[in-house]
Order: C-alpha cells, then sequence, then structure tokens
C-alpha cells in the first residue's frame, strides 16, 4: 500500500470514515431488471455459452429486427438456446407470416482441422467446453447434438410452428 493511500485511510479514519477499494460493476445493466428478457433467458439458460448482456443484446437486436420482412440466420447451432430465443421472439413479435429460421450447423461435431484453412487446432473446442463446465460426449469427445434432438428442444420450448423453422446440415469436411 503506497503512503499516499495510507494518508488518505488515515485522515478519514480521524473523520469517521472507512476507506475501501471497490469493485467494478457495469453503469447499466438493463437485462436484470427487464422481466420479458429473464422469461426468455431463464428458459435457455443451460442451452447455451451466451453470457446473459450479450443474450440481451440478441434479443434487442432480435425485437428491433422483428418488424423486418425477410429471414432468419443462425450459424453454430451448439444445444440450441439462442435458437430457441430466436424462435420465441419470431412467433411473439411475428409482423410478415412468411419469416423462417434457418439453423447451420454440422450437427456432427467439430471437423478435424486442416492447418493450411484453419486458424484452431486440435484441442481448442474440448477446452472452450471445459471452461464453461459442460461435459463433451464420450463418442470421439465432440459435441453432437444431431438434428433430431435439437428438433425435439426447439418444439419443447419454443412456441414458433415447427413449419417456419429449417435446420440446415453443413458439410463438415473440408473441400
Amino acid at each position: 500500500m503506497s503512503a499516499a493511500v495510507k494518508l488518505v485511510k488515515r485522515l478519514a479514519s480521524k473523520f469517521g470514515y472507512d476507506v475501501h477499494r471497490r469493485t467494478p460493476t457495469p453503469l447499466v445493466s438493463p437485462w436484470i431488471n427487464n422481466e420479458s428478457f429473464r422469461t426468455h433467458f431463464d428458459a435457455i439458460e443451460s442451452l447455451t455459452l451466451i453470457s446473459a448482456d450479450r443474450c440481451y443484446v440478441l434479443y434487442t437486436l432480435a425485437l428491433q429486427a422483428s418488424c423486418l420482412h425477410g429471414h432468419w440466420y443462425e450459424c453454430g447451432v451448439y444445444k440450441g438456446g439462442s435458437a430457441i430465443l430466436l424462435s420465441n421472439l419470431i412467433s411473439e413479435n411475428r409482423r410478415h407470416e412468411q419469416t423462417e429460421l434457418h439453423l447451420f450447423d454440422t450437427f456432427e461435431g467439430m471437423p478435424e482441422p486442416n492447418p493450411s484453412k484453419d486458424l484452431h487446432r486440435q484441442g481448442d473446442v474440448r477446452r472452450l467446453y471445459s471452461a464453461v463446465g459442460d461435459d463433451l460426449p464420450p463418442s470421439d469427445r465432440r459435441c453432437v447434438l444431431g438434428t433430431d434432438r435439437i428438433e425435439s428442444r426447439l418444439c419443447r420450448r419454443s412456441h414458433e410452428r415447427r413449419n417456419s423453422r429449417r435446420l440446415c446440415r453443413g458439410d463438415r469436411h473440408h473441400p
């Protein structure tokens, strides 16, 4: 502790004050008290890697975009959390009947990296899942949910019409 800090603490204590370092907190945290968002987020929290603050950004942008005509696309579905969020927001705020949610993923896990094309290395995805406390399936340690499990989660947790969603399997092999 520096001499200046000690001096300030000593002077403050003579006047009956204690000086403590404060942990910084966000100045604005609208996602905490927004009931609509909390309801949506609580339903998907276990199915997404997206933190509450970032999911709130997705939520607000999706609400703004819901008035536009066109289709919605998500690349990388993982467990389907943000897909469920988007599907529910589309259903609740749909202004155009033709709007569809297209979900792109390999639904088979990550391919082996190709050093000439890829920036990630073998094991990067495993470290990511370990960092968030998620257990990878034992079958060759890839996150493999498959279209059936994602579709069943969307049906259970989303109130969007099934025919307005498209699961699009990507090629997991390098061309």
